[in-house]
């Protein structure tokens, strides 16, 4: 008898092979996806790129699905070894489309930012059928040219896609959990996915039990049987901690356990104060096409809710973090030019496959990515303390360049996704000749609204920090420009301070440090305007630094960040932060006291003797 099954089972899979073995006409060589069968824990690493091994028979094509479906009927003598549910449910199942494999490749950076802000795809730029050799943080297909690669994806059956971007259509798969057999629920709001099982009923527990022995099946028939979850002595299959129920199947000669889980665990990086969570960052899990996105709560954990429900694929759940935060409406994204190019779309990594049970990491130092989750945890706490002290939050969504740079000096805000630089061509006489070439060449670079720096040493941990918080506090009186005097007025003058500050970097020395400055000197064209913006920047950092970091940190005595200490005596004499900076929609520092003395009327003479030393 088991002969003749072997025989049996050896016809099927070269009929199976010779269906779905994929030419270089459907797939182009040089491309990936991730299906490891052993933990790999690479989080804190160098950055690195996505090395990709064998293309791998595709388990859920409709094919291959159609193929296992027929394998099960045809042995009815091994349904008790596979199967909880009634043989009667396989003549239930019809084998249709689910989902389409597909991939898109965007002509520019317009094109790629459609694409990844779509809140219905979870992309990948690699192929989603292929082993990795090597996990990693990035993969540039090398048949294409120009700065973007393929991006991968799995679509439900009735997807339309963007019009104008190219898109290829793979494979169409039958994915059990998004059969019409399962009853599904809709994904919770904080989860970017498809849609999955939640509950079911008696008869649908039946379809559950046989769908998923089919999907086992197809792995056995596919050559990938390796990625089953293999039977233990005890309960629980290896590696799983908590999954609360476990049954074991056979098929042939070929056993495995199905368990339930949750993928959960804990995100944090280290500092000089200890290992502190990393919240409202990004994290997702992924094996083949499936795909889902949570963020980490106040204490830095994450929790996927059923998201693979009672499984037998272990333990190839490969672990991914982005850059990217969300606090209340703000949100922004921590971009990495991996490549040297002027397009930052690099903004996350893969922390390795882990079991699908749990898994927590904590970055340090030897991360490529310490730095970054240095300045994440900066952002998202900046944001709290904005709204305890009454300030503007910055601009809602932000694109941030990361910088691994030790020039801690440099990160004026463009904000370029927030104010309009073609403003710059409606006063040609005001900016002259270099200002209008500058600045219109802005208008058309690819520029992000803030560049932030790092070295990944523990002893720039506070510096990273307080960076972040001074390039921030600029944003956020952008914001303020513009809810004060709107966008068109906002525009202007944050144009000419920018301009100013690059103009002073190519034509004005300090005579104290003899290095080229950016802030000019007291009496320079626009001086006031660096004065306010600067001074008002430094004090906050100089604030949040002695609050949150080190207590013995001093205001800088030099032009203009001395202007600091009037921001710090205004305060000593009742000013509000939110006030003062709602004063600073101003050209001069007479203007800003005018603004202030209008809402402080009964401080008039206390404001003008703190500001006249200034003027």
């Amino acid at each position: 008898m088991k002969n003749k099954l072997i025989m049996a089972l050896i016809a099927i899979l070269s009929v199976t092979f010779a269906l779905t073995s994929c030419s270089k006409n459907e797939i182009e060589t040089g491309i990936n996806q991730t299906n490891n069968t052993s933990i790999i824990d690479d989080g804190n690493r160098e950055a690195r790129p996505i090395i990709l091994g064998k293309q791998l028979n595709n388990p859920y094509s409709i094919e291959n699905m159609q193929a296992a479906l027929d394998t099960l009927k045809a042995h009815p003598e091994q349904h008790s070894t596979c199967m909880k549910a009634p043989s009667a449910t396989l003549e239930g199942i019809t084998i249709q489309p689910t989902d389409k494999y597909v991939r898109f490749l965007p002509a520019d950076s317009t094109q790629f930012v459609k694409l990844m802000t779509d809140s219905t795809l979870i992309l990948f730029d690699y192929p989603l059928d292929y082993q990795k050799e090597q996990t990693g943080d990035y993969y540039k297909d090398p048949t294409v040219e120009g700065k973007f690669t393929w991006l991968y994806t799995s679509v439900p059956i009735g997807y339309q896609p963007p019009s104008g971007i190219r898109y290829e259509v793979i494979k169409e798969l039958f994915i059990p959990e998004h059969s019409p057999y399962y009853s599904q629920q809709e994904t919770p709001s904080n989860i970017k996915g498809i849609q999955h099982i939640k509950s079911y009923t008696a008869k649908q527990a039946n379809y559950a039990d046989v769908l998923k022995t089919l999907e086992a099946v197809s792995f056995i028939l596919t050559g990938n049987g390796n990625q089953l979850n293999k039977p233990t002595t005890g309960n629980a299959p290896v590696g799983m901690q908590k999954a609360t129920s476990y049954v074991t199947k056979r098929f042939l000669w070929t056993s495995w356990q199905e368990a339930v889980y949750n993928p959960e665990g804990y995100l944090k990086v280290s500092t000089p104060n200890g290992d502190l969570p990393l919240a409202n960052i990004r994290v997702r899990v992924a094996r083949w096409f499936t795909a889902y996105e949570t963020r980490t709560n106040l204490q830095g954990k994450f929790y996927f809710y059923d998201q693979f429900g009672q499984d037998a694929i272990f333990p190839n759940i490969e672990y991914f973090v982005f850059f990217d935060g969300y606090n209340g409406v703000n949100s922004w994204k921590l971009c990495d030019a991996l490549f040297g190019a002027a397009v930052l779309w690099t903004t996350g990594i893969s922390i390795g496959v882990h079991s699908p049970d749990n898994y927590s990491m904590t970055f340090n130092t030897s991360s490529y990515y310490w730095g970054e989750c240095v300045q994440h945890k900066a952002l998202n706490d900046y944001m709290n303390i904005a709204r305890a002290d009454g300030i503007s939050l910055p601009p809602t969504s932000m694109d941030i360049a990361s910088l691994n740079d030790p020039n801690y000096t440099s990160g004026t805000p463009m904000m370029k996704n927030t104010l309009n630089w073609s403003i710059v061509d409606a006063y040609p006489n005001f900016w002259g000749v270099v200002g209008q070439v500058f600045a219109t060449s802005l208008l058309y670079a690819v520029y992000p609204d803030i560049m932030l720096r790092y070295q990944n040493n523990m002893a720039d941990y506070q510096i990273i920090t307080y960076f972040a918080w001074h390039e921030l506090t600029h944003a956020s009186m952008v914001k303020r420009l513009i809810s004060e005097k709107g966008i068109f007025w906002a525009s202007g003058y944050w144009s000419a301070n920018v301009y100013q500050q690059a103009y002073n970097s190519l034509y004005y020395t300090n005579p104290v440090t003899n290095r080229k400055s950016p802030y000019g000197a007291k009496g320079d064209a626009n001086w006031q305007i660096i004065a306010l913006s600067e001074g008002w920047a430094n004090y906050r950092e100089w604030l949040l630094k002695v609050t949150y970091l080190n207590p013995y940190y001093s205001i800088a005595n030099e032009f203009p960040r001395n202007y600091g200490y009037m921001f710090r005596d205004l305060v000593s004499i009742g000013c509000s932060y939110s006030n003062i900076e709602k004063s600073l929609a101003a050209y001069t520092i007479s203007d800003f006291k005018n603004n202030l003395i209008t809402i402080y009327p009964t401080l008039k003479d206390k404001i003008t003797e703190k500001i006249k030393f200034y003027e």
